[in-house]
């Protein structure tokens, strides 16, 4: 999670003369991000500690290939 809220830190700058993103619109945009990880990890912990580890493990990494594969594809910001 915290590879692709940094990924998107680093095109912030693309983000802004691309789209026209103002910096709070920016600034918004990755502090939801972070919030929605911090929730993620708040919910997901029990699932882990119980024994399901595996398996969101499983659904972590074939998440990760989906949106690997759709920034593969993309032709566009």
């Amino acid at each position: 999670m915290s590879a692709g809220l940094a990924s998107i830190m680093t095109l912030v700058a693309e983000l802004r003369n691309e789209l026209g993103f103002s910096e709070a619109g920016i600034g918004l945009a990755i502090g939801s991000g972070f919030g929605a990880a911090f929730v993620a990890t708040l919910v997901m912990a029990p699932h882990a500690d119980r024994g399901k580890a595996p398996r969101l493990l499983q659904v972590g990494i074939a998440l990760g290939i989906c949106g690997l594969v759709l920034l593969a594809v993309g032709d566009q910001l």
